[in-house]
């Protein structure tokens, strides 16, 4: 078999994927994005430089750079296309009874359906630390502060309900935040679910989050947080974190979702990542090791740690 022959033919295959791969809708991209790749073709010719033309090494390599190169690409495409065409449904059953027994076995439980939503958790001196969980998707959550407060909803909804429920116990205070209903639902693209979360500033929290699909815009600088645990699928989750702890653990375990974190200048961060075909931005951190880290990690008083874990998720880390 004739080793130019054989790239050749296999290029002309992987072309011939993409455009009927474009012409199904399989995946939505324009050709001039395979040009990003250019650079391969610098690698290829000094591999073959070094080996010599008549070298099968060449065609080994060859074959390796475009059967890594453009099936990630083709991968890439894939995941935005699933993302940004999903259907965000689901069902549940939140009858009397299962009220009743979540107010009996874990605390107080407020609940509404449809429409604008208020619901409150009382501040009480005596907190000092406290967990905030969000459960739910299907809705756009942003963050603020409250004062008077310990924790704020206000809910515009479309369709389902939101609850709050309050766990206190051994020192401890949890605030549970989730969509709640009765039926099955599926949001269409005209309908909507905004959700303004309000903290207070005083305590310090621990945040624990598990949306499904939804949009998360978190601003924490006001707020002192050691813990974030994230959970997601099919979301587009931006969060801003403060300097205001020495230490601040953020663990991320994503799907198909798009992660974005600002962590402030003068904090050292460092990063460790798990996942295949992941898209990663991590501007102003080194290779050191298996982790990323900032120029200041060691030296830097406070720090925060970054932990992703995902499938084809995007994953992005920037610097303010």
């Amino acid at each position: 078999m004739n080793s130019k022959n054989l790239v050749l033919g296999l290029i002309l295959v992987l072309l011939g994927f993409l455009f009927l791969g474009r012409n199904l809708d399989w995946f939505d991209f324009h050709f001039r994005e395979v040009f990003r790749f250019w650079p391969l073709l610098f690698v290829v010719l000094g591999v073959n430089m070094i080996w010599g033309k008549s070298n099968r090494s060449v065609t080994v390599i060859t074959l390796i750079l475009i059967g890594i190169a453009i099936p990630a690409f083709v991968a890439m495409k894939v995941r935005d296309k699933v993302r940004d065409n999903i259907d965000i449904e689901g069902s549940w059953n939140d009858d009397e009874t299962d009220d009743a027994d979540d107010e009996d076995q874990e605390g107080e439980v407020q609940s509404y359906g449809g429409g604008k939503q208020y619901l409150a958790e009382p501040m009480t001196d005596s907190v000092e630390s406290a967990t905030f969980r969000l459960e739910g998707g299907a809705a756009e959550f942003t963050m603020g502060t409250t004062e008077k407060e310990l924790v704020e909803a206000d809910g515009d909804l479309d369709f389902g309900n939101l609850s709050l429920k309050s766990i206190s116990g051994n020192g401890s205070n949890e605030v549970v935040l989730n969509m709640k209903g009765k039926g099955k639902w599926k949001m269409k693209e005209h309908m909507h679910n905004d959700v303004a979360v309000r903290l207070n500033p005083k305590p310090v929290w621990d945040l624990d989050m598990q949306v499904g699909a939804g949009k998360v815009d978190f601003d924490l600088t006001p707020f002192k947080v050691q813990k974030v645990r994230l959970k997601t699928g099919a979301a587009e989750m931006d969060l801003k974190l403060g300097d205001k702890v020495d230490l601040a653990d953020i663990d991320v375990n994503a799907g198909l979702a798009s992660v974005k974190i600002l962590v402030p200048e003068g904090v050292g961060c460092r990063i460790t990542t798990n996942g295949a075909l992941t898209d990663k931005k991590f501007n102003g951190f080194t290779m050191n090791g298996d982790h990323y880290e900032t120029s200041n990690y060691h030296s830097a008083s406070k720090k925060i740690n970054i932990k992703f874990n995902g499938g084809m998720a995007e994953w992005e880390v920037e610097r303010y």
